[in-house]
């Protein structure tokens, strides 16, 4: 495995820059530790293992994170993970030379406020073959981001699929409730199966409840009582309007928000 940091210079000839061959990444480290290091650690080792990367030395991969990340005790990590230098055209290089990056980037704490969403016009592509993974293809939520970027309620985006069932956010997964139950997208097809959206699940069952993973249609969500987005970097945030329509922050999000927000930097659980 060849190892690369934020000082040294790519390859022209990585995979990931030609293809979009790898995998990544996002964690937070603060006071000095990674909340859910073992499940970003797992989802990487599967996500090789679907992709038919070479297999990681976590504990090589864990010092490297500490030794990038030494001078702060809270930043955002980005793993990068890809196949390698290959040669021109698609043939596959060396299976035993994977490149590894480890970025640190500045933590910037989340307002508390609820978040103004809009629907986006970009639709995520359906592909069994990738979906749930956190693959370096990410142009669709690239020009998602742009389209947000011209609307004036652009906190976040909401992601449909190209049959016209919701699926994520740009950089979160989605919940919402209905006469109090659970509901959360299914992502077989598109999306990115998110640390804190699997959290969110184990800890419904924790308390003998369930959360309704299926496919749903826009007006479902607009229907629902309360609503929310989550990623392993700014927990769970409260979805306050969809396109103009207010939602409260009801008690299931205040719940969640409370006992699985608790990684933190500063207490989220309130909201301003």
């Amino acid at each position: 495995m060849t190892e690369s940091l934020i000082n040294v210079t790519l390859d022209w000839h990585d995979r990931g820059l030609h293809y979009g061959d790898g995998l990544f990444e996002t964690m937070l480290k603060v006071g000095g530790q990674v909340p859910h290091w073992e499940s970003h650690c797992q989802r990487l080792v599967k996500g090789c293992k679907q992709l038919f990367l070479p297999s990681l030395d976590l504990s090589w991969l864990e010092k490297k994170l500490t030794e990038v990340t030494k001078k702060t005790d809270t930043c955002i990590v980005k793993i990068i993970v890809t196949r390698g230098v290959g040669g021109r055209g698609l043939k596959l290089p060396n299976p035993d030379q994977c490149s590894v990056f480890v970025l640190s980037y500045p933590f910037v704490q989340p307002s508390n406020k609820t978040l103004k969403v809009s629907v986006c016009d970009t639709r995520l592509p359906m592909n069994p073959n990738l979906s749930g993974l956190k693959h370096l293809n990410r142009l669709d939520y690239v020009l998602a981001t742009i389209e947000l970027s011209n609307k004036t309620d652009n906190d976040e985006g909401i992601l449909c699929d190209s049959e016209e069932f919701i699926v994520e956010g740009i950089i979160n997964n989605l919940f919402f409730i209905k006469d109090n139950q659970l509901f959360t997208p299914c992502l077989s097809l598109s999306g990115v199966n998110g640390i804190m959206r699997t959290k969110i699940i184990e800890h419904w069952a924790k308390i003998d409840k369930t959360v309704h993973i299926g496919r749903f249609k826009l007006g479902q969500l607009l229907d629902a009582d309360e609503c929310f987005f989550c990623n392993s970097v700014q927990g769970i945030r409260s979805i306050g309007s969809i396109d103009g329509q207010k939602f409260d922050t009801g008690a299931i999000t205040r719940l969640l928000m409370k006992r699985l927000n608790n990684f933190l930097p500063i207490n989220t659980d309130g909201l301003g």
